[in-house]
C-alpha cells in the first residue's frame, strides 16, 4: 500500500455507537480503512463512466444509421407488380438508371455510368 493520509469525517452518533460495539480498538482505522476501499471498487472512475458514455452514444449513433439504412432498403426493394420502383425517380436520369438495374439485375457504377453516358 502506498504513503497513508489522515482523514476525518463525520457520522451519525447511532454509526459510531456501533462502530465502537463490533470492531475492536486498534482494528478501526483498518476496517474504515477497508470500508472506503471497498466502497471505491464499487464505485465506477468518472472516466470509465465517460468512456462508456461515448461509446454508448456512438453505438446508438450507428444502430440508427444501420436502421435508416434497412428502411431505405425496404422502400427500395420491390417484388414484381407490388412496388413500382419508377415511383422513386425524380427525372429522366433515374428511370434510365432503375430500367438498366432492373433488365440486367445489377450494375456496377462504370457500367452505369456508360449506359448513361455521364
Amino acid at each position: 500500500m502506498s504513503e497513508l493520509r489522515v482523514i476525518s469525517v463525520k457520522i451519525p452518533e447511532e454509526v459510531y455507537k456501533e462502530l465502537l460495539l463490533r470492531v475492536p480498538e486498534g482494528e478501526r482505522s483498518n476496517f474504515v480503512r477497508d470500508a472506503i476501499m471497498e466502497k471505491l471498487q464499487k464505485t465506477p472512475k468518472p472516466d470509465k463512466i465517460l468512456e462508456l458514455e461515448k461509446r454508448l452514444e456512438k453505438l446508438e449513433a450507428e444502430f440508427s444509421q444501420i436502421r435508416k439504412y434497412l428502411a431505405d432498403l425496404e422502400l427500395l426493394t420491390y417484388e414484381r407488380g407490388k412496388t413500382n420502383p419508377h415511383t422513386f425517380c425524380i427525372d429522366e436520369l433515374d428511370h434510365k438508371i432503375v430500367d438498366y438495374l432492373i433488365h440486367y439485375k445489377g450494375a456496377t457504377t462504370p457500367e452505369i455510368a456508360e449506359y448513361t453516358k455521364t
